[in-house]
């Protein structure tokens, strides 16, 4: 496991491992999620691939916290990674070969642990920020303004 408490390590980068970046999106290499609508699953994919890429955006500044600051964020980056490669199998296992897209079921399935995971990663990359003393620049849009 990447962080067990290693104070002066970097935090676990979410898509790290898992494809350039942020990832090849969350269901993994490129599934093919039927008729998407603005905001569904591609919505949601595109939105946590931002998030991750503002969090990663930040890590250089992480390095200047002190060890007792930096290892609560290290510890919530660990459970996001974690969570984020279970997502990633589970749009894997239920996005099949590509050929045939998701039934709404399945679709439903999947944006049942999407949505929430979005929610706590914008909340955790605002948290980082206020660490940090600001913002990585101007703020994405998150509307998470204190």
């Amino acid at each position: 496991k990447a962080v067990s408490g290693s104070g002066a390590g970097s935090p676990s980068s979410f898509g790290a491992g898992q494809g350039a970046g942020a990832g090849a999106g969350v269901g993994g290499a490129s599934p093919s999620f039927g008729a998407a609508q603005p905001g569904g699953i591609d919505g949601t994919i595109q939105q946590v691939m931002s998030e991750m890429q503002r969090f990663e955006a930040m890590q250089p500044r992480l390095q200047n916290l002190p060890a007792m600051q930096l290892q609560p964020i290290t510890q919530k980056a660990q459970g996001l990674h974690e969570r984020f490669v279970r997502l990633q199998q589970l749009g894997s296992q239920l996005a099949g070969d590509g050929r045939t897209p998701m039934t709404a079921q399945q679709e439903q399935q999947y944006m049942s642990q999407l949505g929430p995971f979005l929610t706590d990663l914008k909340a955790f990359v605002v948290e980082v920020e206020a660490a940090l003393g600001g913002g990585s620049g101007p703020s994405a849009g998150t509307g998470a303004n204190p």
